[in-house]
This record gives structure tokens, sequence and C-alpha cells, in this order.
């Protein structure tokens, strides 16, 4: 029953938000709600950016709604939200008195027939209704116009309108609203009221002393008076001041003695699309005279709601099934049993989206296993060496959760091992084995358990010979080896017995081989001439000569000279002897992997002649060129430019 009724509501909810696409935007004249940029209203100048901001001076002579010759005209635009804007009409340079719509925040603190006159007095000051006691007429002209008797239908601000158009009346402009952005839209309704200047002309009347004169005479209202303001609708937002309405419809601010001194609703939604309405007064006999209309031309209107047209859909209906193990979470509620769900959700857009669940609940299973085993257990693809309880997680049938248990207790098995090392043979458990290896017996527990020994066996062989091939530095000389010192080269033998043991020995085998290490018993030593390098090439290569000898000469041995200077060894590079030096100390060390032999000091003498192409009386030299090369011959021998004796050429 309750689910039918649901039903019912919901289906009544949808016909009446199908019946009404459109939503209503309000223009309130609050600051809250300004949606327009900075400077879109723009006056001589001064920047607005709030509808307060475009709010005067209630008298005449404020800056906006009566400045002269205004370069701008007083414009107002709700921009993002109704789209309505008003400009000052083409009359008295732009100004107020040529009629317009101005916001005002100005009202008073109540209104009763008892107090009405005292109420519409009061806001001319105390002293200037002293000054003008028993001048009614006064009180009239002179009256705040922008001011209602009651606060604001909402919020601090409102509208107020002034312009009307009569047989009198030269101005041809009427006070217009319109849609800035040119579109037509239905205005719904705005709420209306007259203004306190109005009021104190209808209650106190105009008493001029002739009846022809501006306003008549007359004593306040009537049962006949009335007075209504009229609404025109146009298409075309640039349709000038002749252009014919489409249609218009009314407003009474008085019938009778009944005066609007309360807002109330007007409903302007039978013009249907506008694209901008203009405003104009209708008025009895009473309320004109010779020069037209006597009353003021005001009023004020507050919260003009504009529809816009919005999107209504049918609501999106979808259906899912689901089957779950024992529960089911969907949209924060937990379902436990079988069963259609149906929630109604509303999409970002505001459609609404009715979504039926069909549930089925299937439960999971439970079991439990008690085992008792040896070493370990293997259950379900996995092997347990310990007790303990296990679960084992698997699915039903239906698919739902199925939970095993596993209690489970391992006796262990006894392991033990034993190492033996022993010569030919060995018993064990009646059986005789020869041969190394790891050997294993089986037995049980008190527990019924496998007992598992097992034997890790060594049987020696009877004799082993293991041979070795070494080669020393002299330096590494003697060489210790199983006991015997080594000192030279040759084959050796060292005889060894297991420790312990009875078996067979292990016979050792060295061959060792010594590197030769020794210097060439002299060398040639090199010429050497003043002013002329140092050239060991000749001695160098014997040196290198006698290493070569010897194949079993210490590797990677080099050659390295070193000469003596101030008593300082250095290693001898291609210099020139110094002059006045008459005799030069060399000596050579051979380095090699076995260590460094230096030779013995070495004096040569430094010949400070040289070769000249002279010739004395028991000497020829001459000088040719061969090949390029320059050579002294020189009693019948051949040298270079260096010196050096050539063996032929």
């Amino acid at each position: 029953m309750k689910k039918s009724i649901f039903l019912a509501a919901l289906c009544l909810m949808n016909v009446v938000l199908m019946a009404q696409d459109y939503e209503l935007r309000v223009l309130t004249f609050e600051d809250e709600d300004a949606q327009f940029s900075e400077y879109t209203l723009d006056y001589a100048g001064a920047t607005i950016t709030t509808w307060s901001d475009l709010i005067d001076d209630p008298q005449y002579g404020g800056p906006l709604t009566y400045a002269d010759y205004m370069s701008a005209a007083y414009h107002w635009y709700d921009e993002g939200n109704t789209e309505l804007a008003h400009t000052f009409p083409d009359n008295y340079a732009y100004c107020f008195w040529g009629g317009g719509h101005a916001i005002s925040n100005y009202w008073g603190e109540g209104w009763s027939d008892e107090d009405r006159d005292i109420h519409i007095a009061k806001y001319y000051g105390e002293d200037y209704v002293a000054e003008n006691a028993g001048n009614d007429a006064m009180l009239g002209w002179f009256n705040l116009q922008m001011m209602v008797p009651v606060q604001p239908h909402s919020g601090d601000n409102f509208a107020v309108h002034y312009g009307y158009k009569d047989f009198f009346t030269y101005i041809e402009n009427l006070p217009e609203i319109s849609f800035e952005d040119g579109k037509k839209r239905v205005i719904d309704h705005m709420y209306v009221i007259n203004t306190n200047y109005t009021l104190n002309q209808l209650y106190n009347g105009v008493k001029s002393e002739a009846g022809n004169s501006f306003g008549g005479n007359w004593d306040g209202l009537t049962d006949n008076a009335w007075l209504k303001i009229v609404a025109y609708s146009f298409d075309d937002v640039d349709a000038d001041a002749y252009a014919t309405p489409k249609d218009s419809v009314e407003f009474y601010l008085v019938k009778g003695k009944k005066v609007v001194t309360d807002w109330q609703k007007w409903d302007l939604s039978s013009l249907g699309e506008v694209a901008k309405v203009r405003f104009n007064f209708l008025y009895s006999n009473e309320m004109g005279g010779k020069y037209g209309f006597t009353i003021p031309g005001y009023f004020a209107y507050d919260d003009v709601a504009v529809r816009f047209p919005k999107e209504v859909k049918e609501p999106i209906v979808a259906e899912y099934t689901e089957t779950a193990c024992d529960s089911y979470t969907w949209n924060d509620t937990t379902y436990t049993e079988s069963g259609d769900y149906t929630v109604t959700l509303q999409t970002i857009q505001g459609r609404d989206s009715i979504v039926t669940l069909h549930l089925t609940i299937n439960q999971s299973a439970t079991a439990e296993e008690t085992v008792t085993t040896c070493g370990s257990y293997t259950w379900n693809g996995e092997t347990y060496t310990q007790s303990g309880d296990y679960v084992f997680n698997t699915t039903t049938v239906a698919g739902c959760d199925s939970v095993v248990t596993l209690h489970l207790t391992i006796n262990q098995s006894a392991t033990t091992e034993e190492n033996i090392v022993t010569c030919d043979s060995y018993e064990w458990n009646g059986v005789v084995y020869t041969e190394s290896g790891d050997y294993v017996f089986n037995t049980t527990t008190i527990s019924g358990c496998d007992s598992v020994v097992t034997l890790h066996l060594t049987i020696l062989p009877e004799a082993i010979v293991e041979n070795e091939e070494l080669v020393l530095c002299p330096s590494e000389l003697p060489y210790e080896w199983y006991g015997q010192s080594l000192t030279k080269a040759g084959s050796y033998t060292a005889t060894e017995q297991y420790t312990g043991m009875e078996c067979d020995s292990v016979i050792h085998e060295l061959t060792l081989n010594v590197y030769v290490q020794t210097l060439p018993a002299s060398v040639t030593l090199p010429i050497v001439r003043a002013g002329e390098a140092i050239n060991v090439e000749a001695p160098t290569a014997e040196i290198n000569a006698h290493i070569a000898a010897d194949s079993w000469y210490a590797p990677n041995a080099v050659v390295a000279w070193y000469i003596q200077s101030n008593d300082t060894w250095s290693e001898l590079t291609e210099e020139a002897v110094q002059a006045g030096i008459s005799n030069i100390v060399l000596k050579y060390a051979v380095n090699s992997d076995c260590g460094s032999l230096e030779s013995e000091v070495m004096n040569i003498s430094v010949t400070t002649t040289a070769i000249e192409n002279t010739q004395g009386n028991a000497t020829q030299i001459y000088k040719i060129i061969h090949n390029g090369q320059l050579l002294i011959i020189r009693d019948g021998k051949i040298y270079n430019t260096m010196g050096q004796s050539l063996n032929n050429f």
C-alpha cells in the first residue's frame, strides 16, 4: 500500500514538472544579486558596481537622476540574471523629470488613515511644516518623489517609475523596461505600490483658487475616482514612441477611496513574450484638468519575475540485476535478503532517475577438519610442518565464500646423522660398505613417526699421488716443503699419512725450477765527448743479449741506467755532458719480477776534443756525404758527426 502511494505521488510530481517548463528569475535590485560587470553602468566617470551605487537624492538635484546634459544616459542592466534594462528617454537631457525608472531605498515607517497626513508631512521636516502651516498646497508639491509608505517588497532597494502621456503632455517618450539582448521573454509579474508623493496628492487634493489652473480644484478622493497603470508590450526592442503596441494589461492604484498602500502583485504574463514594455497612467475625470493629468505620475515596483525556459525531461528509468553473498550495499543501504529495491535519484541536470535493483542474496558456507599426522601435512596445495589452525577460503557453487578450518597436530619425525672416516670397509646396521657415500636407515619413533638415521661414510684409498710444479725466484729460496728446506732446482718427493689412520700413505711429488738472475761479466762502455749526449745503446744491447741467452732468466727484465751527480744517483736521460766535467760515473740495473740487480760503478773519462776537418803531420781527415749523411774519415776509420765509429756504410 505504501509503495502504491509513493508511486502515485511520484507520478503526480512528474506531471507537475512536465507542465512547468520554465524557471523564474527575479530582478530584486539588491546588491547581492548584482551580476553586472564593473563599468557596465557608467555615468560621467562614476563607477557603478552595485545597485546601491545607482541610488540618488530622493528630491531634486541628485547628480545621477537630475544631472545637466549628462554625457551618458542613466542606464541599468540586470546582466546575467533577467537581462532587463532601462535607460532614461531622451527628454530634458536624459533626466528623471523627463521620465524614467530610478533606483531607490527610501520608505516610511507605517501607514494608517489616522496618521497618514502626519506621515506624509513629517518628511518635509518640522521647520518646513511649521512655516507652511495651513498652506496645504505646499504639502503636495515638494514631498519626496522616491519614497514608498512601507519597506521594500524584499531586501533594501526598489525602482520608481515617473512619466506619463496625456492630451496635454508634450513628452513623447514613455518610460520602459526592455531585454538588453533583444530576445523576447515572458515577464511573469512584478510587485507595485503608490509612492508617498502620489499618496499626498490623492489624499489631500489640490486646492488652487482657480479651477482651471494646473491640478484643478478638488479636495481628495471620491467614490468615482480611479487611477491605473497600463503596461504596453512590443515585439521589437527598437520600437519607437509612435509604434503600436501588441497588447496591454492594467492595474488599479486607486479605485474609489481604496488606495494601494502596500505591495501588490501585478500579473503581466498575459502579455506573452515581449521584447519591451512601456508604462503609462490612465485616470478618472476628477484627476484631470485643463492642463491634463493632475496627480504625480509615480509608482514603485520591485521583484520583477521573468520566465526562462528550462529543459524538463522524463525520468530516467533503469533496472539492475545483482547477485551477492550474505549482503549487498546500495545507495548507502545494506541489504541481507533477496528482493526488488527501488530508489529515486537526481542527475546533475536535475533530472529524476528511478533505479530498480533486482537482488539475489546467496549465503556463505563454513566447515571444519581435525588431522593428526607426522612431519608435515599437505592440504589444498599447501604443506604445513607445524601444529595449528589453518583456514582455506574457496567459493560455493553459487560463488559465495566457503571457509574451511583445519585443526592440525604435527608429530615430529626423528632425524640423526653420523660421520665416519675409515679404511677399506665399514659395517653399519648389518650391511658392509666398501665405498664412500651417504647411507640412510629408516625406523619409527614411539609415536609412530619416521626415524631416519643418515651415515656420511668416507672410505680412504690405498695410495694417493699428488704432482706439483713450481718456479721460484732465487730470493724465495730456501723453500719449505713438507718438512724439507729446498735450496735449488730439482725433483723432490714427500710421504704423508692420514692423521690417526692406519691407511696407506699419500705421496707428494714436486718439480722445482729456479729463475736465473745474473749480470754480464763486462760491457763495452760508451765513448763520451764534451757537449754530446751519453749513448748507452750499445752496452744496453749487450746486457739484453746476456738476458736473452738464458730461457730461465727472471721474467720482465728491463735495463735502466743511472748517473751520479753531487753524490746523488738519478736515472740517465738524453743529456749532454756539461762543460768542464772530465769524468762521468755510471751504473746500470736489471729490474725483473724477481727483484733488481745493480752493476758496479763505472767511471768514464770525457773526451774534450772533437773531430775537426783538419790535417796534421800524421793525421788525414776527410768529410763525405753518403746517402744524405755527413761522414768523417780519419786515418782510414769512419765516424759519424757524433764521433761514433762506423764499421761499414
